[in-house]
């Protein structure tokens, strides 16, 4: 599927659509999610990024995950609380 195709449309399971077409829909959100063994640092991780596999994500090392680099923070989502907060901003902007 080519960028113009989606361009301005929605991405369903039966294909792009206009917006305006969507209708009510149901959402999938996973709210907690450890995507641990798929990410996880092996043996042949050099050294230098297994030195971030136990950092906290932080803005100064966003950039390293955007480019998926080894930092278990950003494979798990296990925080309740955050989670909750997070879902009732969703509710009380109407989703």
């Amino acid at each position: 599927m080519s960028s113009e195709t989606v361009t301005g449309k929605v991405v369903t399971v039966r294909g792009p659509i206009a917006p305006d077409d969507l209708g009510t829909t149901i959402m999938h959100e996973h709210l907690f999610i450890a995507l641990l063994k798929q990410k996880a640092p092996d043996e042949n991780t050099p050294a230098s990024e297994l030195a971030l596999w136990h950092q906290k994500l932080t803005l100064e090392n966003l950039h390293l995950a955007r480019v998926r680099k080894p930092i278990l923070d950003n494979w798990v989502l296990s925080d309740e609380n955050l989670a909750i907060d997070e879902a009732m901003e969703f509710r009380k902007l109407g989703g």
